[in-house]
Order: structure tokens, then C-alpha cells, then sequence
């Protein structure tokens, strides 16, 4: 198999989409073929645990390398956004993430990034979101529709078409190369981490936007394969 060029390798993981996933996100793509996103904050929430390393690492052939593992390992929970303009704030929690969260995570960090990256007033910024059932629920709506939050419109099963899905594996990455031994060291190296981000790096995930939009224009609205 080797002599033909092919290679065994984990195949990509991606959502299964229906047939309607795939109608809706090519309406999306549709609706917003012109739109520059300059004016968006793409949000998200991930976990990262003590030992976020990469699953693959080079090697020379007979070499064996370790990771460590444990049964609990220490893990936060982390909702991250950005912009064009630059990275916001994060908030890092460790209960499961509910509707009454997502509030306070929407006073505490949505809002404050939002003044730093375009500055006051509401109607100068949409806020980006999946479909997760705690950001539709009615408690969040209420929060979004009482503080004037212009929401953008998102396909469901999508999350290579948010920007900040590249920034999870750079952060676990990097936060990997440390060795917090508590959920306050950990926490503290999150942060650290995500403050280091280059804020040209958000500027061009945004940017590219524009080519994820076209990729799901040409494939009919399917997976976008990068």
C-alpha cells in the first residue's frame, strides 16, 4: 500500500450531517456570501485537562515516548472570543456549563470584551454563537434580549465554521508545554496562555471567513475540508 502512495492515518472527524444540516448551512452561506464579519465576536466554550498534549508527536522508528496519564485529571472548562480586532477575555469555570452560567459568563466576559474590541454601544457588534441548548435557552435569550445583543444567525453542526475552533488546539498546545498540578495552576496557565496570543492571529481566522464561505457555496453546503 505504501509502493501505490497511500498511508494509513485517522480519518477526519467531522459531524454527521443530515440532509437538512447541509440545506441550512448552504441557506447560511447564501445569506451571507458578502458579509465581512469584521463587525462579529465568534464565542465558544472548550475543556482542556492537565494533560492537554498533542496525540501525535514525532518519533524515530523503535523510539517510545511517554504521556503521562491519570484517571481524574484536573480539567477546566473555558468559554474564549474574538474578533477582527483582536482576542477578548476568557472565563474559565468548572461546573457543568448551564443557562444561569452563560449569564453571568455574558456580564462578566462577553460584555466587557466586547467595550474593549469596538468600544461602547451595542449595535456596534453581533455576537456569535452555536446552538448549543444553554445559549437557546429562554433565560439566555432574555439576558441577549434585554442587553440589546444582536445574535448572528448559525447552522447547526458546524464547528469548522468557527474561527475559534483553531484556537482551541493552539491553546491546549501550548498549555500542554506547562505542568500545573491544581485547577488554580491550571487556570493560571490558561489564561497566561490565551493572553499570549498573537491578536494578528485572530484578525486572519476572521479573515478566512470569507474563503470558509465560498468552500460551503462550491460543496453544497457540506463539510469544509482544510
Amino acid at each position: 500500500m505504501n509502493e501505490q502512495g497511500l498511508y494509513k492515518l485517522k480519518p477526519l472527524l467531522k459531524p454527521l450531517l443530515s440532509d437538512t444540516h447541509r440545506h441550512n448551512q448552504l441557506k447560511w452561506a447564501k445569506a451571507n456570501r458578502n458579509n465581512d464579519f469584521s463587525n462579529v465576536i465568534f464565542t465558544d466554550e472548550t475543556t482542556i485537562t492537565q494533560f492537554s498534549k498533542p496525540k501525535k508527536v514525532w518519533r524515530k522508528k523503535g523510539e517510545i515516548i511517554k504521556a503521562p496519564t491519570v484517571k481524574h485529571s484536573v480539567k477546566v472548562h473555558v468559554y474564549g472570543c474574538l474578533s477582527k480586532k483582536g482576542f477578548g477575555n476568557i472565563y474559565c469555570f468548572t461546573n457543568n456549563l448551564n443557562a444561569e452560567i452563560l449569564c453571568c459568563i455574558y456580564k462578566a466576559t462577553l460584555l466587557p470584551s466586547a467595550i474593549t474590541l469596538f468600544g461602547q454601544g451595542k449595535h456596534k457588534w453581533v455576537l456569535q454563537e452555536d446552538n448549543d441548548p444553554k445559549h437557546m435557552s429562554r433565560k439566555a435569550h432574555k439576558w441577549r434580549a434585554d442587553n440589546q445583543i444582536t445574535h448572528l444567525p448559525w447552522p447547526s453542526q458546524s464547528p469548522d465554521l468557527n474561527p475559534i475552533e483553531n484556537i482551541w488546539t493552539v491553546l491546549k498546545a501550548n498549555v500542554g508545554n506547562h505542568k500545573p498540578t491544581s485547577v488554580k495552576e491550571l487556570i493560571k496557565v490558561i489564561k497566561k496562555e490565551w493572553k499570549a496570543l498573537d491578536p494578528i492571529y485572530a484578525e486572519n481566522l476572521v479573515t478566512s471567513m470569507k474563503n470558509h464561505v465560498s468552500l460551503l457555496l462550491s460543496n453544497g453546503g457540506d463539510h469544509i475540508l482544510y
